[in-house]
């Protein structure tokens, strides 16, 4: 039986076991997938013990990806480029990390119609989801970066070519900028978070992106569905991250991945 997992803290609201086992059911594989919670002073010691209890891979979440990426013994370039893994595959005694975060990105934008590639692009916040994100927008000329402490954006930007910094305190001017893509990856517009308070203005941008899924239609993707652009969330893109990672366990594609985001959509709406 192929053993994974997803380990993080807290983890209990985690969808990837449900994901991940669906498609073991679909696929006809003997697998488990199960959610491991490891405070960040037990993370090294619980992902040593699941390599050693049988596990073959595991994904990690919050806020386990720039030390799970530390302990690898090898990691892919995008890995290397992004700062963080959200995947460790155990083989041979040893431990490849791996980052399928950008890929899930890049698929959502690619499916709803967006494009990767453009003049300009704007990605709000600089936390652990934006260098996986701005990873995948370098073949834009110009990414505006806005985040409420600069002095981190700046440090991101650092790692990109593209990326240039703009005060938070503009980020309003920022919806109306023409540009092929408006990405929040920040908290606002999550349950229980103050809201993103955007205007989109005229142009604006030609695609909106919200990594919150919770709820599934934010203040931000509400009004860019009332302005008729394609939008996509944080659902599409945790779907779409986990199919590379399925394959890299259990050695091959899950069968339906469209209809596993189909029917968690209609579930969470």
């Amino acid at each position: 039986m192929i053993r994974a997992g997803v380990i993080g803290h807290p983890v209990s609201h985690s969808l990837s076991p449900r994901i991940h086992n669906r498609w073991f059911e679909e696929t006809e594989i003997d697998g488990r997938y199960e959610a491991i919670d490891a405070r960040p002073e037990d993370f090294v010691e619980a992902v040593r013990r699941a390599a050693g209890d049988g596990f073959v891979a595991l994904n990690v979440t919050i806020p386990h990806k720039e030390k799970a990426l530390e302990i690898a013994d090898e990691a892919s370039p995008s890995a290397r480029a992004i700062g963080a893994a959200n995947l460790l595959v155990f083989r041979d005694g040893k431990i490849f990390a791996e980052n399928t975060d950008w890929c899930g990105f890049a698929e959502a934008v690619e499916r709803e119609g967006g494009s990767l590639a453009g003049d300009t692009a704007v990605v709000l916040g600089a936390g652990g989801a934006a260098a996986g994100i701005l990873y995948a927008l370098q073949d834009f000329e110009n990414v505006l970066l806005a985040n409420r402490t600069r002095a981190r954006a700046e440090a991101l930007a650092g790692r990109f070519p593209n990326v240039t910094v703009v005060d938070w305190e503009k980020k309003l001017e920022l919806g109306a900028t023409e540009s092929g893509l408006f990405v929040n990856t920040t908290s606002l517009g999550m349950a229980g978070y103050p809201t993103l308070g955007m205007i989109l203005g005229d142009p604006g941008p030609a695609m909106v992106v919200d990594i919150v899924y919770a709820p599934m239609e934010t203040k931000l993707i509400r009004a860019a569905r009332k302005a008729g652009k394609p939008v996509a969330n944080g659902l599409s893109m945790l779907v779409w991250q986990a199919v590379p990672s399925f394959e890299a366990f259990a050695g091959i594609p899950p069968k339906r991945p469209a209809a596993t985001l189909a029917d968690l959509e209609a579930e969470l709406s």
